[in-house]
């Protein structure tokens, strides 16, 4: 379970960027988080990434709060979390597979187990015929498929996605959208930050809504596929 209580973030410049934030969003749940730009949303992220500390309140992450843990013990919370981000952050020099295969290495498993994780993991986002091709021989939702691959390799509880599908046309992010569903389906927890109301319209999910860093809606799908107000 993630559960912010009274969060707020003020930046060293006085800026503001989330103010009284109550959420509770429950294991296996599939939550967008949406907003203009500025809304707060990739804030929202840092901060349950241990990115940014919040000024305020506090963050709770399966019964651990997040301002509670030492510095030294961050890369270690990290490892249970998968994220997405827009822009791929794949290592230019590296190919598909050696990509995928250095999240694994980075936890010190053996090369035998680095071997089949990588591959598995490969063969899930269907790229197992182009695991050995460097990222600008990969188009763009070839390169976003690498970085859910690496996402999901150690089997996180948690996946984040910051705008995963927001630098790809229509169908190839509908084949990420279908990718992130496989994920869940899996019981893991998402959040994704989008913009897409199309992807949203097409697979209905629980919609958390921000504006000036504040929440202004909580919606929820019915069994008719319709949503909600949260209470």
């Amino acid at each position: 379970m993630i559960q912010f209580q009274n969060v707020k973030k003020r930046f060293k410049n006085g800026t503001v960027a989330l103010e009284d934030i109550n959420l509770t969003i429950h294991d296996g749940e599939f939550v967008y988080i949406v907003g203009m730009s500025g809304a707060g949303k990739s804030t929202l992220i840092k901060l349950l990434l241990k990115e940014y500390d919040v000024s305020a309140g506090h963050i709770t992450v399966d019964g651990l709060r997040l301002d509670q843990i030492p510095r030294w013990k961050i890369p270690a919370y990290r490892r249970n979390i998968g994220f997405v981000f827009q822009n791929f952050r794949l290592l230019s020099d590296r190919t598909a597979y050696e990509n995928v295969a250095f999240a694994c290495e980075c936890m010190g498993l053996s090369s035998r187990e680095v071997r089949r994780k990588s591959r598995e993991a490969l063969q899930f986002v269907g790229l197992r015929d182009r695991m050995r091709h460097r990222p600008d021989e990969l188009s763009a939702g070839e390169q976003q498929r690498v970085s859910i691959a690496r996402a999901v390799i150690n089997n996180p509880r948690i996946v984040i996605c910051d705008e995963p599908t927001g630098n790809l046309d229509h169908q190839t992010a509908a084949g990420i959208m279908q990718l992130m569903e496989n994920i869940h389906q899996t019981g893991a927890t998402v959040l994704m930050a989008t913009h897409d109301r199309r992807l949203m319209d097409n697979h209905i999910h629980r919609v958390v809504s921000l504006a000036d860093g504040h929440i202004v809606g909580d919606t929820r799908p019915t069994t008719r596929g319709l949503r909600h107000e949260v209470d």
